[in-house]
């Protein structure tokens, strides 16, 4: 695995978490991870931002797909 995936898969899973702790700026916890990778000097900084731009869309993705799914349960008709 090249090391933009293995940092794309380690950002995801830590916001993750982070955003099931309770957190909720998705950008700042976005940028916040953006500098980490930064700091570890082992990516480019255009592989930074492609990374960060796919980690954003993929998180505003999962946010979209969940408020429809809340949508679909509230119009449920069990929920009637």
């Amino acid at each position: 695995m090249n090391k933009v995936a293995q940092y794309y898969r380690e950002l995801v899973a830590s916001l993750s978490e982070r955003l099931r702790n309770g957190e909720r700026d998705i950008d700042a916890l976005v940028e916040q991870a953006r500098e980490r990778v930064i700091k570890t000097g082992e990516l480019t900084r255009t592989e930074v931002d492609e990374l960060t731009r796919a980690v954003r869309r993929d998180l505003e993705e999962f946010a979209m797909s969940y408020e429809e799914s809340l949508k679909e349960e509230s119009d449920s008709v069990f929920m009637r």
